[in-house]
């Protein structure tokens, strides 16, 4: 069976209705149609906001002065509000905390994890299974006389 593939109609069988303007006044191929459009080199939201957020400011802090971004200045007088005791700005912390993920919600069905830089000082010995002393981070004894 030999399938029929649609012949392409010429400029003369083209129908113009709802949907199918006229030739003429269909847009060009590489042409907007909004010709005063967004100029070249114009800036979005994001891109003032990054630039403004990261403009270096002079503060003095502890009787020095320095420079030091907008959105540092910003978080510094953040953490000094939340440390005097005010609410909104305590909130605002421990909102910035969970985003970057510093405050985890601990999950109740997991077991509770070690933390993972503690330094074991103390180590039960084999034999005795009394406490001695071992270098920290190996189980390497250290004899009393050192």
């Amino acid at each position: 069976m030999k399938r029929k593939f649609p012949t392409k109609r010429n400029r003369s069988d083209y129908e113009i209705g709802f949907g199918r303007p006229p030739k003429a006044t269909q847009f060009k191929k590489g042409i907007s149609g909004n010709k005063k459009g967004r100029p070249k080199g114009a800036k979005n939201i994001a891109t003032l906001f990054h630039q403004e957020m990261y403009q270096r400011v002079l503060i003095s802090e502890n009787g020095q002065r320095r420079t030091i971004t907008k959105i540092e200045a910003a978080l510094k007088q953040l953490t000094n509000k939340a440390a005097t005791g005010d609410p909104k700005a305590i909130h605002a912390i421990i909102n910035i905390a969970r985003e970057l993920g510093d405050l985890r919600l601990p999950d109740p069905m997991q077991e509770p994890q070690v933390p993972r830089l503690t330094l074991r000082v103390f180590d039960k010995d084999i034999e005795t299974g009394e406490l001695v002393r071992v270098k920290p981070g190996t189980r390497q004894r250290l004899d009393d006389d050192e």
